[in-house]
């Protein structure tokens, strides 16, 4: 089932995304030249052109989990990070008022991606907690959860329960200077139903 999400309101969780990315010192991929400038995904679509309009769809699905869908990704020459020419959100209807959701997905869209790293990703086998960790170890993962709840920290702090929140935000703070907690983090936050 697709939607259609007004560019305004895609615009504007690209760019709150692109700050908390920002803030987390986490590197957008060099081929996103923000909502209004070049565009280097689409590049078919556009004849080749990167003046062609950003095609990014979000859908709603019934079952699963979100995730961002790309489709046909290529190298562009003077630029480290992929471009793609289908880029979906898929949302399941049971999340779609959880923007924190959302914005996890559109950490996906502009993170940094290399070939190499796609194939190297891998998804969560089961959910003990030693799985759990090893899945958000991953870059990738560990970018967007804790960007994710940078999201919840900020903007929709009920998803916290009350008793919970100082020590988040002092984890969350602590890990935007250090990265190598940010797994412990991201633990933590789901041992506790944030995630």
């Amino acid at each position: 089932m697709k939607i259609k999400c007004e560019p305004e309101k895609i615009k504007k969780m690209l760019a709150v995304t692109e700050d908390l990315m920002r803030k987390a010192n986490i590197e957008i991929r060099d081929t996103w030249d923000g909502y209004e400038g070049e565009n280097y995904d689409n590049i078919h679509a556009n004849g080749g052109r990167t003046d062609g309009p950003k095609v990014i769809d979000v859908q709603l699905v019934r079952d699963g989990v979100p995730r961002l869908k790309t489709e046909q990704p290529y190298t562009l020459p003077g630029y480290k990070s992929q471009g793609y020419e289908v880029i979906r959100l898929l949302i399941p209807v049971r999340r779609v008022n959880d923007l924190d959701v959302i914005i996890h997905e559109a950490v996906h869209f502009l993170q940094h991606t290399s070939e190499d790293m796609d194939k190297a990703y891998f998804n969560l086998e089961s959910q003990t907690v030693e799985d759990y960790r090893k899945f958000v170890d991953q870059q990738l993962e560990q970018e967007a959860h804790f960007v994710q709840l940078l999201y919840i920290d900020e903007f929709d702090q009920q998803k916290i329960e009350k008793k919970y929140r100082a020590e988040l935000k002092m984890l969350l703070k602590a890990g935007l200077t250090d990265i190598g907690i940010r797994t412990d983090v991201i633990v933590f936050a789901k041992s506790i139903g944030v995630i």
